[in-house]
């Protein structure tokens, strides 16, 4: 029998310290409320921890992600090029995708209450 799901994506989550679980939960929970219908694809990559938030079952139409590993979490936006970002809250220097890292996720999660 397979195991449950959120079983399982909880004891991934454990695997962090205390202060990586709570802002993982914290973002999962932020994220949930504004991409209600989004599917919801979570992968155990030895030392990442990735969910992402797709239209589709496919990684490829991910839209946004948590990626958390033991330097900390981040949220990763895939098309982040094109946000509008006037407070600068998202790194990187793609063409396509930028971040929000720890320090700054908390700011998002304020935003999106």
């Amino acid at each position: 029998m397979p195991a449950d799901p959120e079983k399982q994506l909880d004891g991934f989550i454990a695997k962090f310290d205390p202060e990586n679980q709570s802002l993982i939960r914290a973002v999962r929970k932020a994220l949930h409320r504004r991409l209600p219908a989004a599917n919801e694809l979570v992968y155990d990559n030895y030392n990442f921890l990735v969910i992402g938030y797709s239209t589709t079952e496919r990684p490829t139409d991910t839209l946004v992600a948590i990626n958390a590993n033991a330097a900390g979490v981040n949220l990763s936006f895939y098309y982040g090029a094109t946000l509008p970002d006037p407070h600068g809250i998202l790194l990187g220097s793609t063409s396509c995708s930028k971040s929000c890292p720890g320090s700054r996720v908390i700011t998002f999660l304020t935003a999106c209450s």
